[in-house]
């Protein structure tokens, strides 16, 4: 965790240790499912007074021109099953291995993961098959367009210099 404090408004970075849950919908043999995912993760939040929790799941969404594809979905709910609708509660589309400079990640197994946002990626996808209705229309995606890929360069070399 990284607090603005001390003098000048220095970042102080504060490691932060919180025991966790992950919970995959594979069968195992020797239980029986009696409730569905979603539904656990939801008990176990107001069980344990969480006031949240990370769910993700495979959705089928519909691009401007009617293909389906299938994506990633995970967000973060609060304990009641409702999807938190802030910028730092997803979406994410993966779980990824952890960069050295990441600032948020778990350990599963004792490797490091980080949540990974390919948001200007699906953005710049619907983007480009999407119909332009008028002049300024064009203008707004044509900027939006550049705007996406100048993000993504940056990140990747980011990575790159990493």
């Amino acid at each position: 965790m990284i607090d603005p404090e001390g003098d000048g408004g220095d970042i102080i970075r504060r490691d932060v240790m919180e025991n966790s849950f992950v919970i995959t919908a594979d069968i195992r043999p020797e239980t029986e499912r009696t409730t569905g995912l979603f539904d656990l993760a939801t008990s176990l939040a107001q069980k344990y007074d969480q006031d949240s929790f990370i769910y993700g799941a495979p959705r089928t969404v519909e691009d401007p021109r009617g293909r389906k594809a299938e994506e990633m979905l995970i967000v973060a709910y609060d304990q009641g099953g409702t999807r938190i609708d802030q910028p730092w509660a997803g979406p994410w589309t993966s779980l990824d291995a952890a960069e050295k400079d990441d600032i948020y990640f778990t350990k599963i197994a004792g490797k490091k993961g980080t949540l990974r946002e390919h948001h200007y990626t699906t953005k710049l996808l619907h983007l480009r098959m999407s119909a332009i209705e008028d002049h300024q229309d064009a203008m707004e995606k044509q900027y939006l367009v550049r705007r996406y890929k100048s993000i993504l360069k940056e990140i990747r070399e980011v990575k790159k210099s990493g």
